[in-house]
């Protein structure tokens, strides 16, 4: 409750957590690309494959540079390359 002071409601939602001192940025695109394409973000006790997540990170991006559409999926999939 570190926002307690300025008088803002807020509720706190099951999202995965970090397990180092490093990936919080990653964990949030994950959050926030599963948020905008309407699935669930996850839980609490939700384990994210940090080296997977920055692939795919690195995929959007060059995807948006080279203006090639990001198809949305509702399903995981298993990717063998990076």
């Amino acid at each position: 409750m570190e926002f307690k002071y300025l008088n803002f409601r807020y509720t706190e939602k099951p999202y995965p957590q970090q397990e180092d001192g490093w990936s919080c940025g990653a964990i949030l695109v994950f959050i926030a690309e599963r948020r905008m394409n309407g699935l669930s973000a996850g839980d609490w006790s939700d384990k994210v494959d940090i080296e997977r997540l920055l692939c795919h990170i690195a995929d959007l991006l060059s995807r948006s540079i080279l203006s090639i559409p990001v198809i949305r999926r509702s399903k995981r999939t298993r990717h063998d390359v990076c």
